[in-house]
């Protein structure tokens, strides 16, 4: 194949419209008008939106997202990163709307119980209810996400001493750890949904983990 010039981007001689190295396209020559402009816009979103979408539901089914990461079948999923950020940010705008928040777990405890401790530590420092329910959602929401993030790395060793034999690199145990816990994010929301039509042990059950 001929030479198609330098690309701009790394200096790189390219062969073809991409650069072998840096992966840029080469620039067509009406890039910089309005119809370009927007024709990228309309590019760009629509291959997250369908990445989005399509990884979200690969989610849901165990251990096939891995799978396809680790056989290099990438380029038509979120990176295990992006997939875990979209999913958490999925989490925090909808847990108030599904009943992941102080209002509701109030409305749930049926012994009173609950109520008669948060009481308690309203009147015991001076808070209203309601900056003491904003701080108690956002804890609530704050606690949770610790508490996956960690259970990534922990989950990680624990398949990797598990699967020593193997001899899978750590990072292998790693991706499937963050899909997974990407996974418990939406089965949280889930839950809360499923909770509000008919109560399920089998799915608090899920959630503990």
């Amino acid at each position: 194949a001929a030479m198609a010039g330098t690309c701009p981007n790394c200096s790189t001689d390219r062969v073809g419209r991409f650069c072998h190295t840096c992966g840029q396209v080469e620039g067509e020559a009406d890039e910089l008008t309005l119809r370009a402009a927007w024709r990228h816009v309309v590019e760009e979103i629509g291959a997250l939106d369908f990445k989005t979408i399509r990884s979200l539901v690969a989610l849901l089914r165990p251990g096939w997202l891995t799978r396809e990461y680790l056989a290099g079948r990438r380029q038509s999923y979120l990176s295990p990163l992006r997939v875990y950020l979209v999913a958490a940010a999925i989490f925090f705008v909808a847990a108030p709307r599904v009943g992941l928040t102080f209002d509701a777990l109030i409305a749930q405890g049926n012994s009173g119980q609950l109520t008669r401790m948060v009481e308690a530590r309203i009147a015991e420092r001076g808070l209203d209810r309601a900056h003491f329910a904003d701080r108690f959602d956002l804890r609530l929401q704050t606690i949770y996400t610790l508490s996956l993030a960690v259970s990534v790395a922990a989950a990680a060793v624990l398949l990797a001493l598990f699967y020593r034999r193997h001899r899978r690199p750590f990072g292998a145990h790693l991706v499937f750890s963050v899909h997974y816990v990407a996974f418990l994010y939406l089965a949280a929301l889930l839950n809360s949904v499923l909770q509000k039509a008919a109560p399920s042990p089998l799915m608090a059950l899920l959630l503990a983990h």
